[in-house]
This record gives C-alpha cells, structure tokens and sequence, in this order.
C-alpha cells in the first residue's frame, strides 16, 4: 500500500484470473471469499482495482453448477445486484444463462423460465449484451422436459412455438429453434409416458425436418426411447422400423450409436414386435458392420425381445447369447440376475423344447445369486410343459421350494405362488397328493401375506371345489398384507 509496491498493486485482471479458475475447478466457495475481498479492498481503498463483468460471470457459472444447495438462490441474487449496478456490469448473455442453469440443473424450470423472460426483458428495454441464445432456451426446455409430466410437455412446446415465430417474423433470425430445442421436446414426450407419447415424439422429427432442421444421434435415440416407453404395440414397432431403414438408406443421414441399437432392441421387445428372432439376428449384425459394440443391455434387452416372442428356437438363441456373455473377458458384457432371468423367460416360452423346464432349471443353478424373477421364470418353464414332461415340472418346482427355504436374501411373491399353483394344477392327477401339496403352498403364501386375486384364482383351478371353499373360505386381511 505504499509507494514502494504500488507497481506490485494487483489489478482487476490477477483478481479475475484465480476467481475464475477457483469457480471452474469447483472451488466456487473460495471463488467468492475473494471475490467479497477484492470489493472491501477497494472500498477501504487499499486497492484501485474493482469486480468487472467478467468476475461476476466466473462467479455465476460456478455457481450453476455447484451441489449447494443454495447456489440457485446465491446466482440469482447476484444477477440482481448486476441488474441494479447496471453499465459495464449489466448482465450479459453469459450471465443470465448461468443463472438460467443453476435453476435447470436443480429440475426448477419455472424459476429458470421466470430468469429467461427477465433476460428477454433487458434486452427489449435496451440491454443489447443480454440477447438469449440457443443455450439460453435449451437450458429452460430441458428442465421442463425432465419433469416428465403433462405442464412439462405444454412448456417445451409454447418456448419451440415462441422461437419459431420469432424466426418466421424475421425479428430474429438466430433465435430459430434448433436441434438442441426440439430434441428437448421429444424428450418431454419421452419422459411423459403415454400411450400418444411415441407418436408426438415421432412428430417432432418430422416437424424440425420441415423446419430445415437436421436430426441428430440424440435426436433419434430421444424419440426410439419414447416409442419404447408408450406401448403402443405395432404403432410404434413400424415407427422404429421406418428410422432404423432410414438411417440405413441414408434418407435420414444419421450415425447410430449403442443408445440407439439399444432403445430400438427395448422399442421391439416392449412392443410386441413380431419375428424377434430375426430381428435380434438383424440387429447385432448392423451393429457389427457399422462398428458398435454391444454391451450388457444389448444382450439382455436382444433376450427380452426373445422371452416374449413365440418364434420356434427364440430360446435357444437365448441360451446362446448367454453362453456368450459368460465367456467373454469383457466386464461390460458379462450377465448380471437380469441376463439369466431374461433368458430363463425365453426359454420358458420356447415350446419348440421339450426339455424347457430342465433347461430354464439349469440356467438358473448358473446363476451366483439368484432372485425371485429367475424363479419365477423357471416356474413358469414348468407350467407349460406336454403331459409326458409334466412330472419333471413339479420335481423341478419342490426343488425350488427347498432353494427358496435355504437362501437368504430371496423371498417368494405373489407371482411365486399363482405360478406355483398352475404347475401342480397342470402337472398333478387328482388326488390327496395334490391336495396336500396346495395346502402346504397356501400355508405358506398367506403366512408371507401374498395371497392375491391371482393365487386365488390359480388355486381355485387346482382343487376341488369343495376343498378350496374349505381353504378360502374367511380369508384374513392379514393373509393380504404384502400384496
């Protein structure tokens, strides 16, 4: 502070060069401890040099993305003080945005809207630095879009509807909605989950196409997901054809990543598509030649597709996906409980093997760590079986009744018993035999509180009359607490 080391004095660029460093390397705490110095300094005046645009902009940014949690509230006061300082330090692009994120990143889309229309505010009262920008709508877009609800897809679509009618006013141009924008409105159809969510999602492709916008990668795996997600049966499976065969022939000049494969392998499977076989062939085969490698969701979305497919042999393709994940030296694409499930089911629904039952057994003793879903799918194996197999389901299904008593960690459902009941039901002569066997079942389903409509039905099927009037005949609400 004296003369000697006045030509020493830090100026305003040393103090906005560490705020700035400190903030983008996460320190935005100790980012702002200076940044409050550098102002007493130059209130005592200790020092000439004061905060410009450029510090409270470094400060801004690490605020957005800081985990405090008030870090949204800290940004948008100091958007406040920037506003009624006014001048140099007017808030800018930049500066607006980042407070626009902080509130997006913590999914506060009306609070980053509410930002948004006072950056749209400033800059039609004069303050030309502040013009939003394709960032400054994405970043609103994407919070609303992640909410997932009715108000989040109404949102998305006024802010697209808003920037396309500033384009096509001519007022400004560079606001035009682009990839960014509508990729956000097929993701708040994703997110949305309804039956109408796909073919909306699918509309926004044609929509930005007429637009002269170009489709992205994210683009197209948005919209896959969301035709995945409606449930929307054959609808949706020729939607995602009609892509996928574009992307192909190059009328939708696209590159596919894994994301894509696997959101088109779980639109498929969720769907209903027909010939899964083909289809999962066709699949990992494009995948080879254009360079994607599968990974585990591939293989256990590719078996999903199977288990719910009644081509002949979808089984045994199943079992041979497995057989591969199991040799392969990759973590990435070795099976997990959902791997040995999903091809449990398919080989339960394989009706081109006799041996299904034994087979589905076999798989699920591969298992290191069994759950109920794989036992449920090796139950259900057994239900199915022709008469000269069915004595092999119920020695199968006891066998699984001692694992169930003897592990820890899995617990039967209610599916656990209807399902059980079906076996002994289709597989069983009539008989003191059979009958005992349900009772001991029963016992048990309504000690663990699972006895649902559905075991009662499928017990009702298994007994006679008579016998099942005297096992339900004042079932207990306490007999239904788990269900």
């Amino acid at each position: 502070s004296d003369d000697s080391t006045r030509d020493i004095e830090p100026n305003t660029t040393s103090f906005a060069i560490v705020i700035h460093h400190l903030a983008k390397i996460g320190n935005v705490g100790e980012a702002e401890d200076l940044f409050h110095r550098m102002l007493q300094l130059h209130g005592d005046g200790i020092i000439s040099a004061k905060p410009d645009i450029f510090c409270y902009n470094s400060i801004l940014d690490g605020l957005s993305k800081s985990k405090r949690p008030d870090a949204p509230q800290d940004a948008e006061k100091m958007l406040r003080t920037m506003e009624s300082k006014g001048g140099d330090l007017s808030p800018d692009t930049v500066s607006y945005t980042s407070c626009i994120h902080a509130y997006a990143r913590r999914r506060l889309p009306r609070r980053a809207e509410y930002i948004l229309r006072r950056m749209i505010w400033a800059y039609e009262d004069g303050n030309e630095r502040a013009r939003p920008d394709e960032t400054s709508f994405g970043a609103v877009a994407s919070a609303w879009a992640s909410l997932g609800t009715q108000e989040g897809v109404e949102k998305v679509e006024a802010l697209v509807e808003f920037q396309e009618e500033l384009y096509r006013e001519g007022s400004a141009p560079d606001m035009a909605p682009n990839a960014i924008h509508y990729n956000a409105l097929a993701n708040a159809w994703a997110k949305f989950k309804t039956k109408a969510s796909g073919d909306n999602a699918f509309r926004v492709l044609k929509r930005m196409r007429a637009q002269g916008v170009e489709p992205n990668t994210i683009t197209v795996n948005t919209i896959l997901t969301a035709l995945a997600r409606s449930d929307d049966g054959k609808r949706a499976v020729i939607k995602a054809d009609s892509i996928m065969e574009d992307t192909r022939s190059g009328k939708l000049p696209v590159l596919l990543d894994l994301i894509s494969f696997n959101a088109y392998l779980d639109c498929l499977g969720r769907n209903g598509a027909p010939n899964a076989f083909q289809r999962v062939e066709e699949t990992l085969e494009r995948m080879k030649e254009v360079g994607v490698l599968p990974d585990r969701i591939t293989f256990n979305t590719a078996m999903k597709l199977l288990a719910k497919s009644e081509d002949k042999g979808s089984g045994k393709m199943a079992v041979r996906i497995l057989d591969m994940m199991e040799n392969s030296d990759d973590p990435s694409i070795r099976p997990n409980r959902r791997s040995y499930a999903a091809c449990i089911n398919a080989v339960g629904r394989d009706d081109s093997q006799p041996e299904r039952a034994q087979v589905a057994y076999e798989i699920y003793q591969r298992m290191g760590n069994p759950n109920t879903q794989a036992i449920n799918g090796v139950l259900s194996a057994c239900s199915f079986l022709p008469k000269e197999k069915r004595k092999d389901a119920v020695s199968i299904a006891i066998k699984l009744i001692d694992d169930f008593k003897q592990r820890r960690g899995v617990s039967p459902d209610h599916i656990t018993f209807s399902t059980m009941f079906k076996v002994i039901g289709t597989s069983m002569p009539p008989g003191k035999e059979k009958e005992e066997m349900a009772r001991s079942i029963l016992k048990e389903c309504c000690e663990a509180g699972l006895l649902s409509d559905l075991v009662i039905k499928n017990l009702k099927k298994t007994v006679p009359r008579s016998v099942f009037r005297e096992l339900i005949d004042f079932p207990s609400e306490e007999w239904r607490r788990n269900v």
